[in-house]
């Protein structure tokens, strides 16, 4: 047992090592295959599902320390509990893997035929829901790797976290030397890597929108404050001056500017007013009583908004608020945000410039990037604030997710935060301008408006299916070949 601790523990650790931005990012190809090792000298089922938890909750615990920054609102013995529990929570899925590593090796089943398509397939299941969670997804682990980051225009980001844990299965399997049963899942990740890298949505802009961005650096505490309220749209106001002498099409500004109705200050439509400029903001709104975060993009007199959908657990909504209002736990509101109604469209800005709307938590997840796509837009508008989060990942995490909602869409992203990642993304997933992170400033870009849609905005996570399929056809190749061998026994045992 000593042994199978000290490989996962270490491949745990290389996990973390490995991930964006860093440019270790090759250890992923050694680190799975010394987890799946680790696996191997488990002596009991229960130990397999306790090394794969393990493993999972080093390498989840080491991704979700940004809850650990929200000291400033709420108290360590809320928020290290609230930490532990979530990564514990995100680990399950890993003692899953343990468990079905496990199973292969003892019936002397080729890793490579089953883990791929259960790996994914738990990934998937892991983001779903209120408290669904998309960080640590291979796929993030492999964003630099322009061959491999390119199959999220036709497959997804799970596409590409398939053909990463495949190639790691493969080193895996591969290591007694080469069976001919491997072939047809490397044949899967040849195809899609070639079909990605060779076949490209049309990249003919049908105009160009000029777009500056604002990063407006402001701490949360500031933001909760209202003393700085004032202070904060005057320097907003300086920035907007400023950038309006270059004649920008459209202005961008983060998330929330502030945690209050912004139309309520008359210093900021008098503002609005005098630029002539289109403006994009965060804030919220009030629609018959009802409170929505929203974007917000002012343009010849006229409103255009785009309400937020998925809501922020703890921040934006309380779950369970009744509850934990009679267990005397402290809460960040005294009300909550509404979702905004699905299927929004694209704000119209000019005849070829129709802006894709996204809000911070929906950056995470491909649907809301991949519906804008649908609906037409021709470029996106991330807005967020990461100002909760100083000092931790999130903000690198927040950017690799960014990156691959323009791969997948074949969109130029514009991202306007509070704190960074801030500036423009190319559909190749590369920042084409970018501000440097917790300053003050703004940046302009000319950003092509694109129309066509990948195979992924299209037909979405197809490769769900594909990975559905991949196991019934493992399980019943597995049952033909098995009976063939007990077969073949029975007729050696009859003959002799």
């Amino acid at each position: 047992m000593y042994r199978a601790n000290t490989l996962v523990g270490i491949s745990a650790g290389m996990m973390l090592l490995a991930h964006s931005p860093t440019p270790l990012w090759p250890l992923i190809f050694f680190s799975i295959p010394l987890f799946i090792a680790g696996i191997h000298h488990a002596k009991t089922n229960r130990e397999s599902v306790y090394l794969g938890v393990v493993w999972g909750v080093i390498v989840m615990g080491g991704l979700q320390t940004w809850i650990l920054a929200l000291y400033p609102f709420a108290t360590r013995y809320i928020l290290v509990p609230a930490w532990a529990i979530y990564s514990l929570v995100l680990a399950i899925p890993y003692g899953l893997i343990g468990l079905t590593i496990r199973y292969l090796y003892h019936r002397r089943i080729l890793i490579t035929l089953f883990l791929p398509p259960v790996w994914v397939l738990l990934e998937w299941l892991r983001t779903i829901g209120p408290f669904g969670n998309p960080t640590g997804l291979l796929a993030y682990w492999v964003i630099e790797l322009g061959p491999l980051s390119e199959i999220a225009q036709i497959a997804g980001v799970y596409g590409v976290s398939l053909v990463v844990i495949t190639l790691c299965t493969v080193i895996w399997d591969a290591r007694n030397g080469i069976n001919l049963a491997l072939l047809p899942p490397l044949g899967i990740i040849l195809g899609l890597i070639g079909t990605a890298n060779f076949t490209h949505p049309g990249s003919t802009p049908s105009d160009v929108v000029k777009v500056t961005t604002i990063q407006g650096n402001d701490r949360q505490q500031s933001k909760f404050n209202p003393v700085y309220w004032h202070q904060i749209l005057s320097e907003y106001s300086t920035q907007i001056e400023a950038s309006a002498r270059t004649s920008p099409d459209i202005i961008v500004l983060p998330e929330t500017i502030l945690p209050t109705i912004t139309l309520r200050f008359p210093q900021w439509r008098f503002l609005l007013e005098k630029t002539r400029i289109p403006i994009a903001w965060g804030s919220p709104i009030n629609v018959n009583n009802q409170y929505y975060n929203a974007l917000i993009v002012y343009h010849r007199h006229q409103f255009q908004t785009y309400k937020k959908q998925q809501l922020m657990p703890f921040g934006e909504y309380t779950p369970f608020r009744p509850l934990l209002t009679t267990l005397g736990v402290p809460l960040l509101s005294d009300g909550d945000y509404t979702p905004g109604p699905l299927n929004q469209q694209p704000i119209q800005l000019s005849q070829h410039a129709r802006i894709g709307s996204i809000i911070c938590l929906e950056a995470t997840t491909p649907k809301y990037a991949r519906h804008q796509s649908q609906a037409g837009c021709t470029v996106l508008f991330v807005i967020a604030n990461n100002a909760w989060f100083i000092g931790s990942t999130a903000s690198d995490q927040f950017a690799t997710m960014v990156r691959y909602r323009a791969i997948e869409t074949h969109r130029h992203v514009v991202v306007a935060t509070n704190t960074g990642p801030s500036g423009v993304v190319s559909p190749t997933g590369q920042w084409s301008h970018r501000l440097p992170d917790q300053k003050l400033a703004a940046i302009t870009a000319s950003v092509p408006l694109l129309t066509q849609n990948t195979i992924y905005t299209q037909i979405g996570d197809w490769i769900l299916w594909v990975c559905g399929g991949w196991i019934l056809i493992s399980t019943g190749v597995t049952q033909i070949y098995r009976r063939k061998l007990v077969t073949k026994t029975k007729t050696e045992t009859v003959c002799h």
